[in-house]
């Protein structure tokens, strides 16, 4: 069969863009320091504090739309279905989740246990962004197969039909397999969603900042008055409509920017990635990422919370594309060894 090739698969890689994908790693490390550890503010939260519950609310909800962002990010170029580049994203993976374990089972942190050394190769329920996006890498040709041959109305008609299922059954939480947005099922949606922007939605391209900003305060809106109801949880899911069009906004700010290449930005964000596993890695999440955590907060409050946890952000961050640094000259010396007909698709 032909390699079906996109005008989206044909699109260099952009420093507007790049700058995104580095803006969305803060947002997951934020939002991974806010509600993970502390739990969501209820309605007596608002009631003790409510400047403080409602900052953490305003923060976490313009935030919340970062793992949809990447995906979006994905489908609006489109994915290079290659074998490469998949063993790229596993080798990455692997690098991360081995070398951690090792580094703190060397300082003492953890001793060894065989539970966790499964899960750095995706067993167990740890991983899930890694598994969903392997998932939406494996279907990304038939994906991009669709989007090259359906016609505006047959796609459209998809997307509404997708999201009405998604919404009516993933809010209600009576599909397990839909998990709020935790799965390949809302990553595909979100990758047809971007092509169909791409494509079709040329009328609301230069207003992403409108849109991202009416999203956010509408869903503050209602995350105050589901706290009546105990369901403000939802408000912060990845499957909230209010979330997927604040995903849409964000992508289309930032995709309107006339930054021009910057080859430094261009570089950190080759590394973006390893923010996300070094503290997300089965070895570290739980018992050194959640623990800071909470430390700081029961140490410090108020500015002084706020200030030690930015700056653990910002030393995680650096962290992540210090120790990616060598895993990119290695996956360099490997990938020129590898054979150059590399097609998962041909």
């Amino acid at each position: 069969m032909k390699t079906v090739k996109t005008s989206a698969l044909a699109a260099p890689r952009q420093s507007n863009i790049e700058l995104l994908r580095l803006v969305a790693m803060f947002m997951v490390l934020v939002v991974h320091t806010n509600f993970v550890p502390l739990g969501s503010p209820n309605l007596s939260s608002f009631i003790d504090k409510p400047l403080v519950a409602g900052g953490r609310v305003a923060l976490q909800l313009a935030c919340v739309m970062c793992v949809n962002v990447f995906v979006f990010i994905s489908g609006w170029f489109g994915i290079r279905a290659t074998f490469r580049s998949f063993m790229g994203f596993v080798f990455q993976c692997l690098w991360f989740y081995l070398l951690m374990y090792i580094l703190i089972i060397s300082l003492g942190i953890s001793s060894f246990v065989l539970g966790i050394f499964a899960r750095s190769f995706w067993f167990g329920d740890s991983c899930w962004f890694e598994k969903s996006y392997a998932l939406l890498f494996i279907v990304s040709p038939v994906l991009n197969v669709f989007m090259d041959s359906a016609s505006r109305r047959r796609w459209g008609f998809m997307l509404i039909a997708f999201f009405a299922f998604e919404f009516m059954y993933g809010l209600s939480a009576s599909t397990k397999y839909l998990d709020y947005g935790y799965s390949p099922v809302s990553f595909i949606g979100i990758y047809l969603l971007a092509g169909y922007v791409r494509r079709y939605g040329t009328s609301i391209h230069n207003k992403g900042l409108l849109i991202y900003w009416v999203s956010l305060l509408l869903n503050c809106v209602l995350y105050f008055v589901l706290c009546f109801v105990g369901r403000e949880g939802v408000t912060a899911t990845y499957l909230n409509p209010l979330v997927i069009s604040g995903t849409v906004g964000l992508f289309l700010w930032f995709n309107g920017m006339k930054t021009g290449y910057n080859q430094v930005i261009n570089y950190i964000a080759r590394s973006n990635f390893g923010v996300y596993l070094i503290h997300t890695c089965p070895a570290i999440w739980v018992p050194v990422f959640l623990s800071v955590c909470s430390v700081v907060y029961a140490a410090y409050s108020g500015l002084a919370a706020v200030g030690m946890i930015l700056l653990f952000i910002l030393f995680t961050f650096i962290a992540g594309i210090f120790f990616d640094l060598p895993r990119r000259y290695l996956w360099g010396l490997i990938e020129k060894r590898m054979p150059q007909t590399n097609k998962l698709v041909s």
